[in-house]
């Protein structure tokens, strides 16, 4: 499989060398020239050194097709079009937390029937763009505001009547249904266009209205960002914006995932990837539910042990959430999880991409699980059962940690990480 390293020599990279010899390559172009030298492109792709690694990016921030078998870093890669990244086949985190959420059956059909982006998701990513300084989504508007129009190939409009009852105008009116249409005289014709208008009008001022409410709590929640000296210095490091990454497991399963900000590589120092997630309740108790609940935690896992692997980093980095609340006052908290949760993390993206790997090759999607129910000792009370010799001795979840309430003392600069 491809690798996404060059190593400190300049060895050609190896994906590359592979295209080479099946003549894919641009011609001439030497992998071991100047590192600032511009991304040439090969295949489609455009690769170019940073910081001793291979990167493959699209240079004008469209979908790109990244090989199935490259690992590597992708940079200003688009989200969406048919190359997009998440048109992409291989496991991603968010893959992994829905295969692990649910069984596979129930799976497959929510993979086949996606839900529309929901307004919350929508304000994430306005939010990612303004911490991030990528680009702002663009919301396509409906010139017409969601109110039909009135088709003028549906009327017969006159300018010569008022009315349809002197003989002239009757004959107009029937000649006008005779060809489908509606006869209608110019002063309602033009009376139900400007109503039209009008609702039109009241609905863009009301959707105008809106975005310039949401700007504003954009801008709130930037500056509370820009005050917290730990989130500063965290998204101030020397690195990349949204940063698409693809590597294969033990098993040899391609997976992928996006770090919304990815640090240079520093030789001998811990590099910390940083998330940043918008919640309604910021607080630490709040965050150390949705970390497991909303799997979080997979998504440090599989990260963390994914840009090791790729950059050949000698420790495995940390990683740092920068939570902000999406309602005023906009408190803002770095937590990180405790690195048990993390391993976890890692343990049950392992065994997503492993289970969905073999759903997928054999076609096999099994449902719910016939099985004898556990029924808790409350209910057993409430109904006068017995709560002892239980047909099933209660199962603790591996994750009932999620529970507990950690600690996740702010540092107060990046050395604490």
């Amino acid at each position: 499989m491809g690798s996404g390293r060059i190593d400190t020599n300049g060895a050609l990279h190896d994906t590359l060398g592979r295209y080479a010899e099946q003549g894919r390559s641009a011609p001439g172009y030497d992998l071991t020239g100047a590192p600032d030298e511009p991304p040439a492109e090969i295949n489609g792709l455009y690769y170019r050194y940073q910081d001793g690694d291979a990167v493959v990016a699209d240079a004008r921030g469209k979908a790109v097709p990244v090989p199935q078998d490259f690992d590597g870093l992708v940079l200003n890669l688009a989200e969406e079009g048919e190359d997009g990244y998440h048109q992409d086949p291989r496991a991603s985190y968010s893959t992994m937390k829905r295969f692990l959420a649910t069984n596979p059956a129930l799976f497959k059909w929510q993979s086949e029937n996606p839900r529309e982006q929901s307004k919350a998701m929508g304000f994430g990513s306005e939010v990612h763009a303004a911490l991030l300084g990528t680009p702002m989504p663009v919301e396509e508007i409906d010139p017409t505001e969601g109110v039909e129009g009135v088709d003028p190939d549906r009327y017969a409009v006159t300018d010569e009547f008022t009315d349809f009852r002197s003989a002239a105008a009757k004959a107009f009116k029937a000649n006008a249904e005779a060809q489908g249409k509606e006869a209608v005289v110019r002063a309602k014709y033009d009376q139900m266009v400007a109503e039209v208008e009008a609702k039109r009008a009241d609905r863009r001022a009301v959707r105008e209205a809106k975005a310039a409410e949401r700007a504003a709590r954009i801008a709130a929640i930037k500056a509370a960002v820009d005050a917290h000296p730990t989130a500063r210095a965290l998204l101030d490091q020397p690195g990349n914006a949204e940063v698409s990454f693809y590597t294969h497991n033990e098993d040899g399963i391609g997976q992928r995932g996006r770090v919304d900000y990815l640090p240079d590589y520093v030789e001998g120092k811990r590099t910390v990837l940083v998330d940043v997630k918008t919640a309604e309740d910021p607080s630490p108790e709040a965050f150390a539910r949705h970390a497991i609940d909303l799997g979080y935690y997979v998504q440090a896992g599989h990260y963390t042990e994914s840009i090791k692997a790729l950059r050949g980093e000698e420790m495995m980095p940390d990683f740092a959430f920068i939570v902000v609340g999406s309602k005023a006052p906009h408190q803002v908290a770095v937590y990180r999880l405790p690195a048990d949760v993390v391993e976890a993390g890692r343990v049950n993206a392992a065994r997503a991409t492993r289970e969905l790997d073999q759903c997928r090759r054999t076609n096999h999607w099994p449902g719910i699980k016939d099985q004898v129910l556990d029924i808790g000792g409350y209910a057993r009370a409430k109904i006068g059962a017995p709560t002892t010799g239980r047909s099933r001795a209660p199962q603790a979840h591996p994750l009932d940690f999620a529970m507990k309430t950690f600690e996740m003392p702010i540092p107060d600069s990046l050395e604490a990480f």
